[in-house]
């Protein structure tokens, strides 16, 4: 997990997140681009939003960074919020590795506020790559 404390959460955050990180990044047997989404404890930016076209899968997901405390959120399909592909405190903060979205859609990652402390926040890492 990353020791690092995520950046302020901006609309400028959210633009250069929709951006590789960098290109040909090793993710399993395949290379593919690092993306980077950052959600915080405050309204707008508590949900962003991971969109995979026909053709694309995102795997080797991590931690890049977090405030200590309580951070609380999870990842599902946008047309399916009931179906939680990831629950930071069902699954623990560890296992997001296992995570794989593979098929084309819409995916959210919402931070709970409720459940979070004040100030929250936790930027996720994977790396979108060809199917």
């Amino acid at each position: 997990m990353g020791d690092k404390i995520p950046p302020d959460c901006s609309a400028e955050l959210v633009n250069s997140e929709l951006l590789p990180q960098a290109e040909n990044v090793t993710c399993g047997s395949t290379t593919g681009n690092l993306l980077f989404r950052s959600v915080c404890n405050m309204p707008g930016f508590d949900s962003q939003a991971i969109s995979l076209p026909a053709g694309r899968d995102a795997d080797c997901f991590g931690i890049e960074s977090q405030t200590s405390g309580v951070v609380v959120f999870t990842i599902y399909p946008e047309s399916d919020p009931s179906n939680l592909i990831f629950d930071s405190t069902r699954d623990g903060l560890h296992n997001i590795g296992a995570v794989h979205l593979g098929d084309t859609g819409v995916y959210r990652i919402d931070l709970d506020e409720a459940a979070s402390d004040a100030g929250a926040k936790v930027t996720v890492r994977f790396v979108d790559h060809a199917e």
